[in-house]
């Protein structure tokens, strides 16, 4: 009798897998959230478009559906560099290649936070770079103006102007 049982994989904060460094995983260990292991930018929030784009949600995996949001609203904008549209476009290097990035929401980039030191450690181990001590955009927006920036230097989050430009890091889940 052939067995068919699927092998399954677990990760824990600090891997270097998926395409990046994993800084979040759900109780199964199998499924969870990795961030590249390079800066980006300076870019502003959005190009050209002050207004609300209802890219409000927050918490695990949500900015996945705010990059879609902004970069509806948004498009590609003649090659106009903005955070969200960095993000959606990139494709990493390496032996497998990911091209489903996206913005990390401010509860998400809490998370990078969190686990700074771990994934500065792990990205440097692997040819990348740690976090700045400066703001960066994260996808949840606060109306017309404004959107969520996380200082990594002291993990505040504050709103900022869109139009502002700082750097960020972009994220997928697995």
């Amino acid at each position: 009798m052939v067995s068919n049982t699927a092998i399954s994989t677990t990760y824990e904060v600090g891997d270097y897998a998926q395409g990046g460094v994993v800084f979040y995983v759900d109780e199964t260990g199998e499924h969870g959230l990795v961030c590249g292991t390079n800066n980006f930018g300076p870019h502003p929030w959005t190009s050209g478009s002050y207004y609300r784009m209802d890219a409000i949600a927050d918490g695990v995996y949500a900015g996945k559906m705010n990059t879609a949001i902004i970069v509806a609203n948004v498009g590609y904008n003649g090659g106009n560099w903005y955070a969200a549209n960095g993000c959606s476009t990139w494709s990493n290097s390496g032996p497998v290649e990911f091209g489903d990035w996206y913005l990390p929401a401010n509860w998400e980039l809490q998370e990078m936070y969190n686990n700074k030191e771990i994934i500065n450690s792990t990205s440097i181990a692997n040819g990348g770079e740690a976090f700045v001590d400066e703001y960066y955009w994260n996808s949840t927006e606060l109306g017309t103006d404004y959107a969520y920036a996380r200082h990594m230097g002291t993990g505040t989050s504050n709103f900022r102007e869109k139009h502002l430009e700082y750097v960020y890091r972009p994220i997928r889940s697995f």
